[in-house]
């Protein structure tokens, strides 16, 4: 019979006292000790350094923090230069039942221990390294990098960790680095581990005060007396929130791990591993790079990488605080997406100073059927040619089937108009140095679109990550629309190419003939372009509220600014949000307004006049009117209504005058952002529309983005009366009617992660939709939001990281910026294809509408099957909900958009045909 024991975690050396003085609100604190000879990790705890104290003990229970755990848990921690070292003896009230648990069903034991460290000692929320020491004799380590708001994160790309690799599905997991050992007693067990300070995310941040926690799991189908509750203990935190976490002093030299390692996992088709190091160690260093690349073998049903091994080593020289860019060549395959990579960076004694790893698993889902059968020819040029609809999301997991692939295109549009055409290269095997070329575009009478007024880009992926913190595996999803001189395809992966022509206004309608080329290694393949431009001009849309929330893009330089509104206009918006704030002197006494001089913010100063700055509020009022922005419908103008940092009422009266007397667009005052989002925000909204009315600001024109969710209507219901444009983020058919009641102008917007989006969803949106609801504008929320969601989750700002759309995914942001260049995404040329769509049907409207009003009965009849159309497109087009998510995703899955434009043109062409033009 084995007495109820005590649980020692040996987590610190302390020769005597265990509990150290703490910072006010830390409830226990610790040391760890030099250990003077490293100890032996067999889980047999006979070194010198764990006879000492124990400096973690007294574990409470979870269930009820005031009562001591009745299986206490003690221990020790110890260091050298190149180790943290980790003892723990558990004490369990029935030994032989645990361990025969463990040799039966390993995997399902839960005892064991988890140790959270916070080596910056920030104490900010998800901000921490854990080791797991399990029982089982599995060790585990999870970097929780936080969210990244409010302070400045190292990248989250950077690999100085082991991240997680699942040992069976769901299971404990394992790292390379983590020695550990267990042992048993005839009272528990012992764990005795070492952990290497190079797999450690240490910097300069790093000091000798570290947040420390310490949990021990126990396992209640061996333990009667554990609940629920008490099946976990623990000291200083029951908690993984840093902020609650105890102290760990540690007088140990890190600065030999002071580095960064910066690596994006290569895709297919590149041809080396591209890794930069950054020495922030205090000291020039000479040592040597190593990198092992384990493929994935077919058989593994774990999906763990244990194929064929590829080593690398390159020597590395880098002055303190200096960058290396290293270059590993390694030709790069789909075997090589779901690979391990492992570095090491040794010193000339071959210590350690960085050890990392990483691997994924990529579950994007593929079609589930085998390729057509190559014909010759195809067999010849090493590829399948296919073309799906780009409202239908492929990925390079998608397989054509023998109808899909194409020999020709045929492309139909109108003058002024930017049409678009995709299609993939389905490689029968590898392909090098692809290349894709588009000749001139011969039309009638002399007339061409030539070569240079098509743009070409290849799509580009972005992961989404499906685990929190462990982000282990990912679904890619379209992104990003980049430019290319040439690319190596990999046998098996698609890679989908979209084309814009861009239709000059007075463009000659009939048919152009060309020839798109592929070449590469192989050879080339020369398929034909017949693009016809229609004989009608589409309707314009200079009444509707299309606009994109710019969110800055537009105050970094006047460059910048002007290319910005240029694409904006390019993809159909109208108007667009002024996000400028030009009052200034707050800690001068003196507030004022200025719209002639560069305005900029400072902690020291607060806003203050500061030619450094690249533009005014004037100047940029100017490119947005050269633009062609606002030609028709008013700006927006974000700060002068009282969104957050809102102007100063009498500032808001001075800039009103000021945008009159310059003859400035029309503009609408943006009062307080979601008003009814609590009763907080929509008590200021009302404060706001009372103070303007106070100074004679009553006249004003009015607009905020009003969320509407049925909890909210009652605030709603309160305060949309007052505004004059409704920018509804979930526009139902009351509020549309009393709305239009009011006589209230009606956008709609959505506020949703942009990868939440489809290209169907944003086309359908912008289009159909606006068509079918009547409402007068639509937006995204945004143009360029300029963070991203890094692998482990946290926040990436686009100023600190290079984006790699491989391991990050894009928040709210429809265009990317890179270098100055706008790099549009799939989603983005959706939105302008939606308004194109609407163009359409309302040019089909105005055709029909005049034709049922003529003598000729063909004409009237002609109008009228128009006029059908549009109601039955109407009839089929679903809604929108809250965040302007499509309401019924398999009915739009059903839609086809590129048909159903097809079908207007149709009738268009059928009542001019009955005109006899």
């Amino acid at each position: 019979m084995h007495t109820a024991a005590r649980c020692m975690l040996l987590l610190a050396v302390v020769p005597s006292a265990a509990v150290w003085a703490t910072e006010p609100g830390v409830s226990r604190s610790t040391r760890a000790v030099p250990a003077a000879t490293a100890p032996v990790i067999d889980g047999v705890l006979d070194e010198a350094c764990w006879s000492g104290d124990p400096a973690f003990q007294e574990f409470q229970s979870a269930d009820d923090p005031d009562k001591l755990h009745p299986h206490q848990t003690r221990g020790w921690i110890g260091y050298d230069a190149r180790h943290l070292y980790v003892a723990v003896d558990c004490d369990v009230p029935d030994v032989d039942a645990l361990r025969q648990r463990l040799a039966e069903s390993p995997d399902e034991v839960k005892e064991g221990i988890r140790l959270f460290v916070d080596a910056r000692h920030a104490r900010q929320l998800q901000l921490y390294e854990e080791f797991r020491l399990n029982a089982n004799g599995t060790t585990g380590y999870v970097f929780s990098p936080g969210t990244g708001r409010g302070r400045k994160m190292r990248p989250i790309d950077e690999l100085k960790i082991d991240a997680l690799i699942p040992a069976t599905f769901g299971l404990p997991l394992t790292t390379d680095y983590l020695e550990s050992a267990v042992s048993f007693t005839d009272e528990g067990y012992r764990i005795e581990a070492a952990i290497p300070w190079a797999m450690l995310h240490l910097s300069r941040e790093t000091s000798g005060t570290w947040g420390c926690a310490v949990h021990r799991s126990h396992d209640d189908q061996t333990d009667a007396s554990t609940g629920a509750g008490s099946a976990r203990s623990f000291w200083a935190s029951g908690s993984d929130d840093p902020r609650q976490f105890g102290q760990l002093e540690i007088d140990a030299d890190f600065s030999p791990y002071h580095w960064d390692l910066h690596f994006i996992p290569p895709q297919p088709g590149d041809e080396a591993v591209e890794v930069q190091l950054t020495n922030q160690t205090g000291q020039a260093f000479a040592g040597e790079l190593q990198l092992i690349v384990t493929r994935r073998s077919d058989e593994n049903p774990y999906h763990r990488p244990d194929g064929e091994v590829f080593q690398y080593a390159e020597p590395v020289r880098i002055e303190n605080g200096a960058q290396a860019h290293i270059s590993l060549p390694h030709p790069v395959d789909t075997g090589d997406l779901e690979a391990r990579y492992q570095f090491r960076l040794a010193d000339p004694n071959g210590a350690p100073v960085i050890l990392g790893g990483t691997s994924r698993k990529d579950i994007t889902p593929g079609d589930n059927w085998p390729p057509p059968e190559a014909t010759e020819a195809e067999q010849r040029a090493g590829y399948l040619v296919y073309a799906r609809p780009y409202t239908r999301p492929m990925t390079y997991r998608s397989v054509p089937r023998r109808e899909e692939v194409v020999h020709e295109f045929q492309i139909v549009g109108c003058s002024g108009e930017y049409v678009p055409w995709t299609f993939s290269l389905y490689p029968l095997r590898d392909v090098a140095g692809v290349q894709v070329n588009v000749s001139d575009l011969a039309g009638p009478d002399g007339a061409v679109i030539p070569s240079a007024a098509v743009d070409m880009r290849r799509v580009e992926h972005q992961s989404l990550w499906q685990e929190k913190w462990i982000a282990y595996s990912f679904r890619s999803q379209e992104n990003l629309l980049r430019n290319f001189d040439r690319l190596n395809l990999n046998k098996g992966r698609s890679q989908r190419f979209w084309l814009t022509a861009k239709l000059a206004d007075r463009q000659a309608a009939g048919e152009y003939t060309g020839t798109v080329t592929v070449g590469s290694s192989e050879g080339e393949t020369r398929l034909p372009v017949r693009l016809t431009v229609m004989p009608f001009k589409l309707a314009g849309v200079a009444d509707m509220g299309y606009f994109i929330y710019a969110n800055g893009a537009m105050t970094e330089s006047v460059a910048r600014a002007r290319n910005v509104a240029r694409d904006m206009r390019e993809h159909g918006m109208n108007t667009t949000t002024v996000y400028y704030f030009a009052e200034i002197g707050h800690n001068t006494g003196d507030i004022r307004l200025e719209v002639d001089q560069p305005v900029g913010y400072s902690k020291e100063t607060g806003w203050v006049v500061d030619p450094s700055k690249p533009m005014s509020y004037a100047e940029l009022i100017d490119i947005l009117v050269e633009s062609g922005l606002a030609g028709s419908v008013p700006l927006i103008e974000m700060y002068a209504g009282g969104m957050g940092a809102g102007y100063k009422v009498e500032l808001v009266g001075e800039l009103d005058r000021i945008f009159e007397e310059r003859h400035w667009p029309e503009v609408l005052y943006y009062v307080w952002d979601e008003f009814d989002a609590s009763e907080e925000t929509t008590r200021r909204a009302r404060n706001r529309f009372s103070s303007l009315r106070r100074h004679g600001l009553g006249h004003l024109k009015t607009t905020t983005a009003i969320t509407a969710r049925a909890e909210m209507r009652e605030r709603t219901d309160a305060l949309a009366p007052l505004y004059d444009v409704w920018i509804l983020g979930t526009p139902t058919a009351d509020l549309l009617i009393k709305g239009r009641a009011l006589g209230k102008q009606l956008w709609s917007y959505g506020w949703g992660l942009s990868y939440d989006y489809g290209t169907a969803d944003l086309r359908h949106y912008f289009g159909r939709y606006l068509w079918k609801t009547g409402l007068h504008g639509a937006s995204m929320w945004c143009y360029n939001h300029g963070q991203f969601r890094g692998r482990f989750f946290g926040y990436l700002d686009r100023r600190e990281v290079a984006f790699a759309p491989s391991e990050h995914n894009m928040l709210f942001s429809y265009v990317w910026i890179e270098d100055e260049e706008i790099i549009p995404t799939v989603k983005w040329e959706a939105i302008r294809e939606g308004i194109d769509d609407y163009r359409y049907l309302r040019t089909l409207d105005q055709f029909a509408t005049a034709a049922m009003v003529a003598d000729d009965d063909r004409l009237r009849a002609a109008g009228q099957a128009g006029l059908d159309l549009l109601d039955e497109i109407a009839g089929n087009t679903v809604l929108v909900v809250s965040s302007a998510q499509v309401a019924d995703k398999a009915s739009l899955a059903r839609v086809d958009m590129h048909g159903e434009r097809r079908r207007v043109a149709d009738a268009i062409l059928d009542i001019l045909a009955a005109t006899g033009k």
